[in-house]
């Protein structure tokens, strides 16, 4: 198997499109197609980046040899998500919540962790985040509880 057989078969494995691989490398479809037919030849460069951004073992990249994947790790996730959003628009949503994650109190972060350990607890039902209702400063209504749990349940800035 070649090197661009190689890339085709990653980016297959990782569902991505021509315009969504080429897009996180920073380059265009085209070329992406060039690499995976043996038109163009794989450069060190690039075969850095596709390692990097997709956490791909250098040497089954270039060999074949190995696994595909290498071992991940949370520093390593955080890692490659902070090189995202930084080569990301500023106005995304995830840079949005990562933005204000960042800026989290100590006390804050207690809240957001007890609601994480809730979420996970095997309830059938999804439980809803209502951070903004723990507020005890002004009278939450129901049209405010609406409009939050719309705002949570919203994932199309995510896709």
């Amino acid at each position: 198997m070649t090197q661009g057989e190689r890339v085709k078969e990653l980016r297959s494995y990782l569902n991505l499109t021509l315009e969504k691989f080429g897009d996180r490398l920073g380059v265009t479809k085209t070329t992406i197609s060039r690499i995976e037919k043996g038109e163009r030849n794989l450069t060190d460069q690039m075969s850095k980046s596709i390692c990097r951004e997709f956490n791909v073992s250098e040497e089954w990249l270039k060999t074949g040899c190995g696994e595909m994947l290498l071992p991940s790790d949370r520093k390593s996730d955080i890692a490659r998500l902070a090189m995202r959003l930084l080569d990301s628009e500023s106005d995304t949503y995830k840079n949005r919540l990562i933005s204000a994650l960042a800026n989290l109190t100590v006390e804050e972060w207690k809240v957001l962790a007890n609601i994480a350990v809730k979420m996970t607890q095997g309830n059938d039902v999804p439980p809803v985040v209502d951070a903004a209702h723990e507020r005890t400063d002004i009278d939450v209504t129901d049209d405010m509880r609406k409009h939050d749990d719309d705002i949570m349940h919203d994932d199309s800035e995510w896709e």
